[in-house]
């Protein structure tokens, strides 16, 4: 599996012998990539399957009998937020000669809750590092 990222292009949704299937490109400005989500893939993540909109994806990379070049099967996506909150370490702040107002910053990027079935609270989110030169 590989983790890539770009902006989705071409979307659309066909019928296939195993049900829907969307087709898109994923566009980096470095190249473009076919790439395809099944029905359960679509289904779980209606949103973030647009036109236009940015992604973040894992999926396998496989070669297209079609256009004979690659093709992505995606397994799973994430938006930028998303992204961040399950791949990132930490959000480094450098800190010059005035703090900066941490509350504040808390308050207006609250980390972000997710209940799950069986009724527990998921908390997604970084930790901050300060960098403080004296």
């Amino acid at each position: 599996p590989q983790i890539m990222a770009g902006i989705v292009s071409d979307f659309r949704v066909i019928n296939g012998q195993r049900g829907r299937l969307a087709l898109f490109k994923l566009d980096d400005k470095s190249a473009t990539i076919e790439a395809s989500a099944d029905e359960n893939v679509i289904n779980a993540h209606r949103d973030l399957l647009k036109d236009d909109e940015f992604v973040v994806l894992l999926g396998r990379l496989q070669l297209d009998h079609f256009s004979g070049g690659l093709r992505v099967k995606v397994m799973q996506g994430w938006d930028l937020a998303s992204a961040r909150a399950k791949f990132g370490r930490y959000l480094q702040v450098a800190v010059g000669d005035c703090a900066p107002d941490v509350q504040r910053l808390v308050r207006e990027f609250p980390p972000k809750r997710q209940e799950t079935p069986e009724g527990e609270v998921l908390v997604h989110g970084l930790r901050v590092r300060m960098g403080v030169r004296c």
